[in-house]
Order: structure tokens, then C-alpha cells, then sequence
């Protein structure tokens, strides 16, 4: 192989090219190296993530990269910076062959003085800043020269700011890298002064809350650092001199800044620290910048955040002490659209406030802000509205109208409900049935299958087991239905025998092996239900469907496991 060293690697780029890639090389840019054949590959890290792919052989070493400087032909500062990696890789590889020791790692490094071994790890970790940096604390641990200010230093360089990281592993590497910062620096500051200690930690979440602003933690790596200080604040608070109301004051100074959010919950899990005192006092400056508020107008969303952010401990209070009233007057005070006025509605139906519901639900009814889609609550708030007042017959009206129009069964089981002392149940069925078979006689196929479906359900509902088994067999049905009639009419072998297998057939033509599985299943359910007088009508069910699948392979290697003997 052709010999790599620095000297050479200047040579193919050029002075600026190398230094440049040697800085890259140093900040630990270069991503794994991946090798085959006499070709190596790896992603380097700059304006954007380059792809270099370098050539060694005996009389040749050569470097590509698709950045706009190489134009896969120029030998750039990311080749340069990934030739240096596998210079290291080289050297690395050659010293660990020449060990003829068992443990050949160990064994190599006992034969080094203290020197060499330090440079060889200085060299290991200008690849790997983050290391670097943990070193480097150790040191000053050593040194005995950790105070505040230096740990905040390290706090800052381990929590770097415009990152614009977005890959999994970019984001987890970045957040393992604060917690291991975090795991040396914690029997420091737990040394510190309590108040020293509380500047430390919230400068460190304040830090975090800047970096989340171009870092996609949407796999929450966060979680495990800011657990850790969160365990350590409540740890440093416990050990502070504060008395009560000086750690309200505090929580509630916090508890009002953007970056609350990445402490523990305020005020509910500092509650043991806080006491009762505490905790009322906290409640007490909340009300009072609550009280300042005039009553929100606006839905916008920013505009209510600043109303919910002070109304939330002060609900959780009233809601703990089950002071209705100070809740709905809360929630008054935010109650902006339908949405709102609902809710209220809702609330005072469940604390017998029954005139109160009937205004907030007109406010709803009434309401200029409107969502779309939000008849169906208002509609299901006045049904509940109209039950208290005991106007069945208002409701029924309106159970009737909507299920005529969308057949939905649910629907009918509540005009059940609501009729059963007004009515017979036979009524109620055979105005249903009108309805849909009106709908199963008309042209439009989707909403005919859909009504047909609703009347077997209705079969079902009713226990006409038998009623809903002609159907099934008779025509066309929902596969889920289907597998309901043939459990509910195990009785009838001869007849769901079929019924199983269409299900069965159903799921194998999803295509899916999970689906091959439910098939299987069902048709291990067949097998039980046929008996031993059934048997060969199973067989003949079970050799076709196994013969118009066989290009799904998976589907029978699972059934010949399932039924060797019978095939």
C-alpha cells in the first residue's frame, strides 16, 4: 500500500486545503469510516454533510468528494480531513499487529512511558471535542481550580447554541454529551453554595432552552439531562436557606420566565419544600397578576397563553378543593369561542348547575366563533341539556334526524336508551329498519352497503342472531360483522363454516404477514367450530383457500405449520 502520512496528504491539496482539513479533522467532523475493498467512505460534517470516498492502493491514493469545491475531482479539506483519520487508522492498525500478546490493547499500552501515552491520548481526543473538554475538567478538578466561574465554562461549552442539528443520532450524541458533562460536574456543584449552585443550574437550562431553538429533540433525548437537573435543583432548593415565602418568591419568578416548562412542574413538585404556607403564598402572587387581567378577548393563541399560564396552578387549587364556583369563574375569564363556552356548559351539567349549563350553552349556540365540526357538541351539550329537563321526546327528535342521517348504530343504541319508558323496543326496530332498507333498495352502492352493514348491527344489538346469519349469507357484509354473526351462531356449522372462510379470505388478500396470521387464526376458529361432523366441509373450505393463494407464500408456510396433518 502506498505509504500516507501528513506530508503527502499536503501535497495533494495544497497548503490552505490541508491546514483547513486539519482543523476539520481536530473538531471531530469526520464521520465513521467505512471500508471495501481498497476503497474507504465517510460523511463529513460542514456547511452541509459531504460525502468523500478515497482510493488506497500499492501505487495509488486519490480522494473524491461531491462538495461544490471538489466537483468529484479536486483533493478538498473534507478528503483531506478524512485522509487524516485513516492516516490515524493506519497507524493505529500497523502498532496493534506487531503485539503478539493474548490482550493485545492492554498489552500495547503498558509498553508506553507516561509521555507517550498521554500524546497518544491528546491525539485521540482533538478528534472529539466533547471528550476533549471532559478531559480537560479533569484536569481542573485535579488542579483544584473548579470554581463557579469555571464551571460555567464548561457548562457553556457543552451546551453550544445554533447547532441546526436534526438526525437522531446528531441530536442523541449532542445531549449524551451534556450528561456526561453533567454526571463530572455534579459532585462540584453540589459542593457549592446553595445559591452559587442555583445560578449553575438554571444558567444550564436556560442554555438548553436557547439550543432547542435549532435542535429537533423530537426523540426527547433532552428528557434524561433535564431529569438530572431537575433532581439537582430540587436537591440544591432542599439545602437552601430559603425559608417559605423566599422560595415562592423564587418559583414564582421562575415559573413566569419562557424556560419554566424544563423544570420540574411549578408550584406541584416543589410542594414538600414549599409546605402549606409556601405553596399559598406562591397561589397568592399567581391571583394577584391574575386579578390584574381584564378578560380575554382575543382567541389568538399567544394572547391566552399568558392567561392560562397564570390560571392553571389557581385551577388545579379550586379543582383540589372542589370549589366549583371559583373554577367556573376561571374559566370565565378565558372563554373566548364555542369551544370555551362548551366546556363551562359541560361543567356545570356535571355539578347540577343546570341554568348556568343552559347559558353557557347558548353563549355556544350563539357564539361568532364557531369551529367547523362543532354542531355535533353543541347538539350533544343541548341532548344533555334537554335530558335534565326531562324533554325526551326533543331528543328523540334529534336522535332520529341523525340517524337517518348517517345510519350510525351507536346513535341507535342511544334512541333505545332514551325511549325505553316511552316506547317499545319493537317500535324503535322496525322504524329503523324502514329507514335503512329504504337506503339498502336505493342506487348510491356506498351508502346501500353501508346501511346493510347498520342493519345487521342492528340484528346484533337486538340478539335476531339468526336475522343477522340470513344476511351474511345472503349478501354482502363488513368481514368484522361477519366474524360477529359466526360467533354468535356457532350452533349452525354448516352455515359458518363459509362465513369464517370469507373472513379468512379477506385477510389474506391484504398481502401483509400479520394479516396471514389473523387468517390462520380464524381458520384454526373454523376447525374448532366444524367438530368431527364437520370435517370435511372444513377440508374442502380449507384445501381451496390454500390453493387460490398459493403465489403468498408466507401465508402457506404458516397454514401447512398450522393444519400438517389435514394437508
Amino acid at each position: 500500500m502506498k505509504e500516507l502520512n501528513e506530508a503527502f496528504i499536503k501535497t495533494l491539496a495544497g497548503e490552505a486545503a490541508f491546514r483547513r482539513g486539519l482543523a476539520y479533522f481536530r473538531e471531530g467532523r469526520v464521520g465513521s469510516l467505512h471500508q471495501h475493498g481498497n476503497t474507504i467512505t465517510a460523511d463529513v460534517e460542514g456547511t452541509s454533510t459531504w460525502q468523500v470516498a478515497l482510493k488506497h492502493t500499492a501505487a495509488v491514493f486519490e480522494g473524491t468528494c461531491d462538495c461544490p469545491a471538489s466537483d468529484h475531482f479536486d483533493f478538498c479539506k473534507h478528503c483531506v480531513a478524512t485522509a487524516l483519520k485513516y492516516s490515524r487508522h493506519l497507524g493505529k492498525l500497523g502498532r496493534l499487529r506487531e503485539s503478539n500478546a493474548t490482550d493485545r490493547l492492554p498489552a500495547y499500552l503498558m509498553t508506553l512511558d507516561k509521555k507517550e501515552l498521554a500524546d497518544s491520548l491528546l491525539e485521540l481526543l482533538e478528534s472529539d471535542r466533547q471528550l476533549l473538554n471532559r478531559w480537560k475538567m479533569k484536569a481542573d478538578v485535579a488542579a483544584g481550580k473548579m470554581d463557579i466561574r469555571a464551571i460555567k465554562k464548561q457548562i457553556t461549552a457543552a451546551i453550544p447554541y445554533n447547532r441546526n442539528l436534526y438526525r437522531y443520532r446528531q441530536v442523541r450524541v449532542y445531549f449524551a454529551g451534556i450528561e456526561d458533562m453533567l454526571q463530572e460536574l455534579l459532585p462540584l456543584i453540589e459542593k457549592l453554595e446553595p445559591e452559587k449552585a442555583l445560578t449553575l443550574v438554571d444558567y444550564a437550562i436556560a442554555r438548553i432552552d436557547r439550543a432547542l431553538e435549532t435542535v429537533d429533540d423530537s426523540g426527547g433525548f433532552r428528557l434524561q439531562v433535564l431529569e438530572t437537573l431537575g433532581a439537582l435543583h430540587l436537591q440544591t432548593l432542599q439545602r437552601s436557606s430559603y425559608n417559605s415565602k423566599q422560595l415562592s418568591d423564587y418559583l414564582y419568578e421562575l415559573y413566569l420566565k419562557p424556560q419554566y416548562e424544563l423544570y420540574p412542574a411549578i408550584p406541584s413538585e416543589y410542594d414538600g419544600l414549599l409546605g402549606d404556607e409556601g405553596h399559598a403564598h406562591f397561589l397568592q402572587l399567581i391571583k394577584s397578576d391574575w386579578d390584574a387581567l381584564p378578560k380575554l378577548k382575543s382567541g389568538g393563541w399567544n394572547a391566552k397563553y399568558q392567561y392560562l399560564r397564570l390560571q392553571w396552578p389557581l385551577l388545579d387549587q379550586a379543582i383540589k378543593e372542589k370549589d366549583i364556583e371559583t373554577e367556573i369563574e376561571l374559566r370565565a375569564k378565558t372563554a373566548v369561542d364555542s369551544g370555551d363556552f362548551l366546556s363551562i356548559s359541560q361543567l356545570c351539567l356535571q355539578n347540577n348547575l343546570l341554568d348556568q349549563a343552559i347559558d353557557w350553552h347558548n353563549r355556544a349556540t350563539n357564539s361568532d366563533s364557531r369551529a367547523h365540526g362543532r354542531q355535533l357538541q353543541i347538539e350533544n351539550n343541548q341532548i344533555q341539556i334537554w335530558l335534565r329537563q326531562n324533554k325526551q321526546a326533543e331528543v328523540l327528535q334529534l336522535l332520529w334526524k341523525r340517524f337517518k342521517k348517517s345510519f350510525a348504530v351507536p346513535v341507535y343504541k342511544h334512541i333505545v336508551e332514551v325511549s325505553c319508558d316511552t316506547s317499545d323496543e319493537t317500535d324503535n326496530f322496525a322504524r329503523a329498519a324502514a329507514l335503512l332498507q329504504k337506503e339498502i333498495d336505493s342506487s348510491n352502492q356506498f351508502h346501500s352497503q353501508k346501511a346493510t352493514d347498520a342493519l345487521a348491527n342492528l340484528h346484533i344489538f337486538h340478539q335476531q342472531f339468526e336475522e343477522a346469519l340470513l344476511m351474511a349469507e345472503q349478501g354482502t357484509l363488513d368481514p368484522h360483522l361477519l366474524l360477529e354473526i359466526s360467533r354468535a351462531n356457532r350452533q349452525f356449522p354448516e352455515r359458518v363454516l363459509p362465513l369464517l372462510f370469507r373472513v379468512a379470505d379477506y385477510h389474506v388478500r391484504q398481502g401483509r404477514n400479520n394479516e396471514y396470521r389473523q387468517a390462520i387464526e380464524i381458520i384454526k376458529e373454523a376447525h374448532e367450530i366444524a367438530g368431527l361432523d364437520y370435517q370435511q366441509q372444513f377440508a374442502v373450505q380449507l384445501s381451496r383457500i390454500r390453493l387460490t393463494n398459493k403465489p403468498k407464500r408466507n401465508f402457506q408456510k404458516w397454514l401447512g405449520e398450522a393444519f400438517s396433518q389435514l394437508l
